[in-house]
């Protein structure tokens, strides 16, 4: 009876002493190959949702028309043609998603969308160039600033966000596309402005532009604004005018002769109740808001 005691005793020791080696050696392996996975490295391919851009009359381009225009062979490489711009303005007024994505190869950078933008600002007259008094108020060294046009003597530093998409209709993707379909959503904003452009990811021309102005800053609208506007977006041709009116503002509108693209710039105002500024401990009120828009777009095909 004593030896079976012993022997169960000596049974019972020896299972609970594999039990617990068992799981002392599965911990010690699962923790060496934890250890493994997490010193692994590498790099994982993300298929990009656009293609490369590529432009088959590129050389003939840069060789003939950029020799007589002065146009680089970079400059004659990012120009789309009628027929492209009214595919991609179609395209996008019938998509509601958008895709986020990093630039494919020859689409310009962040950089470069948001110095485009800054350039379109001034040239429609929003912002303005002057030298840098300091460092401190540019923000960077060197060059120029860039202020509100109708505040120079007290220049407002400009926040500037930018990020890249392309509009999809999620319901029925269709990916990779071309690289002129995507565009830089470039933002600006100060307290006098707030402004949201898009620009092509191809070109780094301004397509669509939306202003709001504040502390009663004056902007006039005229055609010859619109028109810049669509020599800036990258159009040539002879435009008409006509104009629209709409309850909220004003509406006018130019149409490129002989394609079916046309512009739009609409102007309204906003009433502000109550909103008010502190400056140099100067209370300020501040009783408008005018908003600007600009759009290119394209007649839909019969």
């Amino acid at each position: 009876m004593k030896r079976v005691s012993k022997y169960t005793l000596v049974c019972l020791l020896l299972a609970a002493v594999f039990a617990l080696g068992s799981t002392a050696g599965m911990n010690v392996i699962l923790q060496m190959r934890e250890r493994q996975r997490l010193e692994e490295s590498g790099t994982v391919a993300v298929e990009s949702p656009v293609l490369a851009w590529q432009d088959p009359t590129a050389e003939d381009t840069a060789a003939g028309e950029g020799e007589e225009t002065g146009e680089t062979k970079e400059d004659a490489e990012r120009i789309l043609t009628v027929e492209q711009m009214e595919q991609v303005l179609r395209y996008r007024s019938h998509c509601e998603g958008e895709i986020l994505h990093e630039p494919a190869v020859g689409q310009i950078t962040m950089e470069e969308a948001i110095a485009s933008g800054e350039n379109w600002l001034v040239e429609m007259g929003f912002l303005t160039k002057t030298e840098k008094k300091s460092k401190e108020a540019a923000g960077s060294e060197g060059g120029t600033e860039i202020v509100t046009a109708s505040d120079r003597q007290n220049p407002e530093i400009l926040s500037r966000r930018a990020s890249l998409g392309v509009k999809a209709d999620l319901s029925a993707l269709e990916v990779p596309m071309e690289s002129w379909y995507s565009f830089w959503t470039v933002r600006f904003s100060n307290k006098y402005l707030y402004a949201t452009l898009s620009v092509n990811a191809v070109t780094g021309k301004v397509w669509d532009a939306e202003i709001s102005l504040y502390r009663n800053m004056i902007y006039r609208q005229s055609f010859d604004k619109l028109e810049l506007f669509v020599r800036l977006a990258g159009v040539q041709g002879e435009v008409e005018k006509f104009a629209q009116t709409n309850k909220s503002g004003s509406l006018v509108s130019i149409a490129v002769k002989g394609t079916q693209l046309y512009a739009q710039q609409g102007y309204y105002s906003v009433e502000i109740d109550g909103f008010f500024e502190y400056e140099k401990n100067k209370k300020i009120e501040l009783h408008e808001q005018r908003v600007i828009d600009y759009h290119l777009k394209a007649e839909e095909k019969d």
